[in-house]
């Protein structure tokens, strides 16, 4: 339990991005949009399940692939009033171009940082990827 506090405090991106997560699945409810635009209220649903699921798993290990997935998602959430067709409800484009956003710069954030290495336990480095 030790480590994965320290894995949360050091991967705040993850964690940001896990909330984000969170939120588009329960943001057709929340927003109310559900009927008003069931293609909206489905991508999100998908897409927070997808990058929550995703965020999890980078908290316990990192990879590159978890980073450009989740900027893959972000990049289609950006688009997706375009694409799914509610750009005139002001309030679900918002709320996915911002969710996107938050999500694409976090994912950045991670790639251009580089991965650490999560703390393995060992003493004194042991068991560390140099």
């Amino acid at each position: 339990m030790k480590l994965f506090k320290q894995n949360i405090d050091n991967d705040w991106q993850d964690l940001t991005i896990h909330v984000v997560g969170l939120w588009l699945f329960i943001s057709p409810f929340v927003l109310q949009y559900i009927s008003t635009s069931p293609n909206a209220a489905i991508a999100s649903f998908l897409i927070g399940v997808l990058m929550a699921l995703i965020s999890m798993t980078g908290l316990s290990t990192h990879q590159f692939w978890e980073e450009w997935t989740n900027l893959v998602l972000a990049a289609f959430l950006i688009a997706s009033p375009w694409v799914l067709g509610f750009t005139e409800m002001p309030l679900v484009m918002w709320n996915a171009i911002i969710a996107g956003g938050i999500v694409a710069i976090c994912a950045i954030w991670t790639l251009i940082q580089g991965f650490e290495p999560h703390d393995s336990g060992y003493p004194s480095g042991a068991g560390k990827i140099a």
